[in-house]
């Protein structure tokens, strides 16, 4: 069984290390015969490595040694660069990945649940260290993470708040940028995606599904346009943003109305194609799509 989850490290051979881009991505394999990288842990329920992310000839991923926990790892595909970057007291608990110029961002929630840590890597044991804790007070929810030359974008959801926050990627740089309100079933600020000019996220308000952009600045985050239900929607329908993906100067997203909440069910409802970049006069409709009974 321990076997098994350290074989899951050795694809990286497989495959040239190129572009920042996460580890699922497609690419056609180089030839050669496949090789035991690291087994990196002398535990019966094995090391388990998962959320591979690429930046540049470095795989990123997350592993237990049956020693120290689930903590960050890289390799560049060979045995002696294949190693543990982090000691944490705590184990890893929930992370997400984003790079920029070469660093890995990195925001996560250890197991002690202590708020929303975001932590940078070089690639090395030395320049891999979290810079910011942005809030020690919430379990966050569905938190999330996007960069551009800016800097980098973060949002998380507790149980009754929705929070956007913005770091340069130094140590103590992560202010707060807005605070939205939540209920049990609603108000989740979802959908983050970075553009050159900033980033723009979905919030899932108690009628409407809005759609935001912030500069980086508190005065900048606003709200660009909100959507409802059409009124020949069938009773019960609701409208949510979907699948924002970030170009450089624009971000695409699908405008989904959903006939029944529990099973999402599109039946005889519409999806909407659209394109914002970042201001109210540049968010418009490009397709809509009825779909059949």
């Amino acid at each position: 069984m321990r076997r098994i989850s350290v074989l899951a490290l050795l694809f990286i051979s497989l495959f040239p290390l190129a572009a920042s881009t996460p580890a699922h991505a497609q690419e056609t394999p180089t030839r050669g015969p496949a090789q035991l990288v690291a087994d990196l842990g002398t535990e019966t329920n094995g090391s388990v490595p998962e959320n591979l992310y690429r930046v540049g000839n470095l795989l990123y991923f997350t592993a237990s040694d049956g020693i120290n926990g689930r903590q960050l790892w890289r390799t560049d595909g060979s045995v002696a660069g294949t190693f543990r970057l982090t000691d944490s007291q705590n184990e890893f608990n929930s992370i997400r990945f984003a790079d920029r110029s070469g660093i890995l961002f990195v925001l996560l929630q250890l197991s002690a649940f202590t708020g929303s840590h975001l932590y940078r890597s070089d690639g090395t044991a030395v320049g891999t260290y979290p810079i910011t804790l942005l809030d020690t007070n919430t379990l966050p929810q569905l938190s999330s993470i996007a960069t551009n030359n800016q800097g980098v974008f973060l949002s998380e959801n507790s149980a009754t708040e929705s929070k956007l926050w913005f770091s340069d990627g130094t140590a103590n740089s992560a202010r707060l940028l807005i605070t939205l309100p939540r209920t049990p079933n609603r108000g989740y600020l979802r959908e983050l995606v970075a553009i050159d000019s900033g980033a723009l996220f979905s919030y899932q308000g108690e009628n409407q599904e809005e759609l935001w952009f912030s500069d980086g600045t508190a005065a900048g985050t606003r709200m660009i346009r909100s959507f409802t239900v059409d009124t020949t929607a069938p009773t019960g329908s609701l409208v949510q943003i979907f699948n924002l993906s970030g170009g450089k100067s624009r971000a695409y997203f699908t405008v989904d109305t959903i006939r029944d909440e529990t099973s999402f069910d599109e039946t005889g409802v519409k999806v909407e194609l659209w394109t914002s970049d970042g201001s109210a006069a540049g968010t418009h409709l490009l397709q809509s799509i009825e779909k059949s009974e």
